[in-house]
Order: C-alpha cells, then sequence, then structure tokens
C-alpha cells in the first residue's frame, strides 16, 4: 500500500495521482475555502438559541413551550444550512455532523406537530426517535477518537 500523504492509502499503484494533480487540487480547496467563510458558528449559534429556550422551558415556565417548538426548527434548518455551506467549502466530515443533527432537529419539529395532527404521536415514538440519533453520532464519533480530535472528544464525555 501507499501512502499519499493526506492519511489515505492507494491499494494499486495506479491509483496513486500524480504530485501535480495532488498541488492543483489542494489549490482547488484552498481557493474555494477563501471564497466563503466558516458555517461552524451560524450551526453552533442556532444549536445554543434553541438549547437555550428549551431551557427555559423547563425551567422558568410551561407557557415557552410554543417558542421552544418553533426554536427547535430554527435550529433544525440553521444547522442543515450550515452543513450544505460546509459541503461547499469541502469538509465532508463536518457537513454531515452539522447536516445529520438539522435534519434529526427538522424530524422532532415535525413529529410534534404534524404527528399530533396525524395521531400518530405518542412518549414512545418520541423516546424511539430521540435514540434514534444514537448510531449516526457513534459512526460520526468514531473519526474524531481515531484522529485524535480533542474537541470533538470533550463533546462525548
Amino acid at each position: 500500500m501507499l501512502d499519499n500523504g493526506y492519511g489515505c492509502q492507494y491499494i494499486l499503484p495506479l491509483l496513486k495521482p500524480k504530485n501535480s494533480e495532488r498541488k492543483n487540487n489542494l489549490e482547488n480547496k484552498n481557493n474555494i475555502s477563501t471564497k466563503f467563510g466558516n458555517p461552524n458558528i451560524f450551526g453552533l449559534s442556532a444549536f445554543g438559541f434553541s438549547l437555550f429556550i428549551l431551557g427555559m422551558k423547563l425551567v422558568v415556565s410551561k407557557e415557552l413551550a410554543g417558542a421552544a417548538l418553533y426554536a427547535v426548527l430554527f435550529a433544525g434548518v440553521m444547522e442543515f444550512i450550515a452543513g450544505m455551506w460546509m459541503i461547499a467549502k469541502g469538509e465532508s466530515y463536518l457537513a454531515n455532523i452539522l447536516t445529520v443533527f438539522g435534519g434529526w432537529l427538522i424530524g422532532m419539529f415535525l413529529m410534534m406537530t404534524q404527528g399530533k395532527t396525524l395521531g400518530v404521536f405518542n412518549p414512545m415514538a418520541f423516546g424511539w426517535y430521540i435514540l434514534a440519533i444514537e448510531p449516526p453520532l457513534i459512526m460520526l464519533a468514531i473519526p474524531a477518537f481515531k484522529f485524535k480530535k480533542k474537541y470533538f472528544n470533550l463533546c462525548l464525555c
């Protein structure tokens, strides 16, 4: 096996890119990332806002249930947009994290609104929906532990 210098290994020497191709790909990636800002703060701010509103509903007043519901939708849409933004930047790992959680939050909003309207919402279904995020979370955590990404390891402790 041959190492390409970026942590990937090639089984066949024929698949190994030439140095000029590798340099061009790196230059293109840098050009793309300078055109777009960093959307991480965008997604994290939306998530923090929704957690704040949910916390206020739990601690301060149950009357904030409507605001909490729309905060979940807001966070889901913003995280999903941030994930698409990360794809445009070429950051597939972070894009996957933001998009998965954004879609999950949108699904939670739909379950709590349309699910109640359709009569399919119940505590057991909601509990299983919340637990359903665990397999993607574990799959997303594997590279963080493998490559020793300390910022993600701290989030899982």
